[in-house]
């Protein structure tokens, strides 16, 4: 969850194993490996780039109140 003012914003939580991994589905087959890998790294990416957006937004905030 972010706070951003008065707003809450939730974002899915990402799933971490033990040794902080994301968590694979129990699938077998090397095909299906790729393709949860490559899921796994835009779901980082989609997070990445939601949490930049909500920090620039936050500091043009910021710099209007200058």
């Amino acid at each position: 969850m972010i706070l951003h003012g008065n707003h809450r914003i939730m974002l899915p939580a990402l799933g971490r194993d033990g040794d902080g991994g994301l968590r694979r589905r129990e699938r077998t087959g090397i095909f299906q490996k790729l393709v949860d890998h490559r899921a796994d790294q835009l779901a980082v990416e989609l997070h990445d780039d939601i949490l930049r957006y909500f920090q620039l937004h936050h500091l043009l905030f910021l710099l209007q109140l200058l």
